[in-house]
């Protein structure tokens, strides 16, 4: 008898593989099968006066339990071709009280494992769905799904577990069709949190506007790309994404800062336009600045930092090199610093 383990799961989004049919993935030491049992539709609502509530001696509860869908509202019905079934989203029109509600799709998967008798950990689980992720998406022009992961993942989620042993073999069960009568039981929880409830601690809140570094207009751009990146730090926990593109900000300012330099000393456009692709960044960082800038000391330990999040962006974009996460949190805040630094200087010179 051969030991197998067959897991369930609701995965969020479409996965357009043709239903019970086995698929079978293996990436190094890891194999095993997907078969899509059916594609749901879960409901989300967003009621923006409504909150969980719990009492310390009975359930949790929520605080308006009346979530009809009430008049008038807009109904969006999102593209979509060969489904069987709509999804919708109706957005109530009132400016007090307006509700949300989207429906979601999810796909029902079954993972066919061999049992190595241990136990399934969300970490195991991850792995597959991973691989599943990588080679649909790669193979799947339009895919819109979501990395199955702590980071992108928001969906909390149940994963179920059936174990038992057969006659067949691994490779017979995913070339033949499975109709059995199988009891599961759940074994593992992705658990998705609101980010929007995260909240930075009291000693790090903006208590006036007066606290608010001002940003010149000219280079609001900047601030919008160094701004993605902080969304990809903080929600997204996406370190790679954050240096990049908070990097291309400060890419961007140091190239006009330097430019706009040259110019008021009289180089004329036409030249300061036909070397721009010449001069590199680090020629720019590493001695066009200091030769238009006086810095303070702790002005060139903080241009210091910034040659190396030149380091970091390039082994990123060259070796897809793995980054330290805490590390690249301080760099995006010195980033932050150099922005504000470097337009000072450059306005006030």
């Amino acid at each position: 008898m051969n030991n197998f383990k067959i897991l369930k799961i609701s995965y969020p989004g479409i996965i357009a593989l043709k239903p019970n049919t086995w698929f079978n993935f293996k990436l190094n030491d890891i194999e095993f099968a997907i078969s899509i049992q059916n594609i749901s539709k879960g409901l989300k609502v967003f009621d923006p006066h409504n909150e969980i509530l719990s009492n310390s001696n009975g359930p949790y509860k929520i605080k308006n339990s009346n979530i009809e869908i009430t008049k008038p509202n807009y109904i969006l019905t999102p593209e979509g071709v060969n489904q069987n079934i709509e999804f919708r989203s109706i957005v109530e029109i009132d400016l007090d009280k307006a509700k949300s509600f989207f429906d979601e799709p999810y796909t029902e998967l079954i993972l066919l494992v061999r049992d190595n008798g241990e136990k399934t950990t969300n970490e195991e689980v991850s792995s597959y769905l991973n691989i599943l992720f990588v080679y649909y998406s790669s193979n799947h022009n339009s895919s819109s799904l979501l990395k199955p992961d702590k980071k992108y993942w928001t969906d909390s989620s149940v994963v179920y577990e059936c174990r038992l042993q057969h006659k067949s073999a691994y490779e017979e069960i995913i070339n033949g069709y499975m109709d059995w009568d199988l009891e599961f039981k759940p074994v593992s929880l992705f658990i998705g949190f609101s980010k929007y409830g995260i909240l930075p601690p009291k000693n790090e809140f903006i208590n006036s506007d007066s606290e608010f570094n001002s940003i010149p207009e000219k280079y609001f751009d900047v601030f919008e790309l160094f701004s993605s990146g902080v969304m990809h730090l903080n929600h997204y926990k996406n370190s790679k994404i954050a240096i990049l593109e908070t990097f291309v900000a400060l890419e961007v300012l140091v190239v006009r800062v330097t430019d706009e330099q040259k110019s008021r000393r009289g180089i004329s456009k036409r030249k300061i336009s036909e070397f721009k692709q010449v001069i590199d960044l680090a020629h720019r960082m590493d001695i066009e600045l200091k030769i238009f800038f006086t810095f303070s000391k702790e002005e060139q330990q903080l241009i210091g930092q910034m040659v190396r999040a030149r380091k970091i962006r390039n082994n990123i974009m060259h070796n897809n090199q793995m980054v330290d996460e805490n590390e690249i949190s301080k760099i995006v805040s010195q980033i932050r610093e150099f922005l504000f630094m470097l337009i000072s200087k450059h306005e006030n010179s």
